[in-house]
């Protein structure tokens, strides 16, 4: 898998049409994952209800959804230490940049923002009784917005835009959807939840990949 270096300027008028197809292809699994589950449940309490049955019954799947909500963001840290330590290796600021660009927007959206309206809006999760509690530091209450899929997001989605090959962006995809559903299924967030995931953490990409595709033409 090699890196996909910016589109030069002659091929820039074309840019935006091969970043978009890499990432509506990359984002398509989770969309669909959660169009289906959206439309498969009458209410939240149907999908808190459903999902806690699951987990008592089927406890090996109910193992192997806690590792890939525990891990699944960490595989993703490996392309960009690998970015920035080949970047400085052969002193390609290319390289090296999409790592800081990385990680500035992934702590300011995926950290802070997402925090923030966590705390703020105090939504309570699946399987927690009681209203939503605005401003409360009891993480019982931080079901909105989902951290780990925004997180998720912003690291594959950023990898889609870069690789710009339809099947890595379709395997990123799918880990994407993943994480979402594992969320889902452990209890830790209603489906709408991770829909508001996906928006951040596509943005996240999205500004990622815009500012460093801009100073990478810039700098020839």
């Amino acid at each position: 898998m090699k890196l996909c270096p910016p589109l030069n300027h002659a091929q820039n008028s074309d840019w935006s049409k091969q970043y978009s197809v890499a990432y509506l292809v990359g984002i398509l699994p989770a969309v669909l994952l959660l169009t289906y589950l959206t439309l498969s449940f009458n209410s939240p309490q149907d999908v808190a209800v459903y999902y806690k049955e699951l987990r008592t019954i089927h406890t090996t799947t109910t193992k192997i959804m806690k590792f890939i909500s525990d891990y699944g963001n960490m595989m993703f840290y490996s392309f960009y230490i690998y970015f920035f330590y080949l970047g400085i290796k052969t002193k390609d600021k290319r390289l090296w940049s999409i790592t800081l660009y990385y990680i500035f927007f992934q702590i300011v959206i995926g950290v802070l923002l997402v925090h923030f309206l966590k705390i703020s809006i105090g939504r309570p999760r699946p399987n927690i009784e009681g209203s939503f509690m605005p401003f409360s530091f009891n993480s019982y209450y931080h079901s909105a917005v989902s951290g780990h899929v925004t997180e998720i997001s912003g690291s594959a989605l950023t990898l889609s835009m870069i690789y710009r090959n339809m099947f890595y962006s379709f395997i990123f995809g799918l880990c994407i959807a993943t994480m979402a559903y594992s969320r889902i299924y452990l209890g830790q967030h209603h489906i709408s939840d991770t829909w508001a995931g996906l928006f951040f953490g596509s943005l996240s990409a999205v500004l990622i990949v815009l500012f460093w595709n801009k100073r990478s033409l810039k700098n020839g």
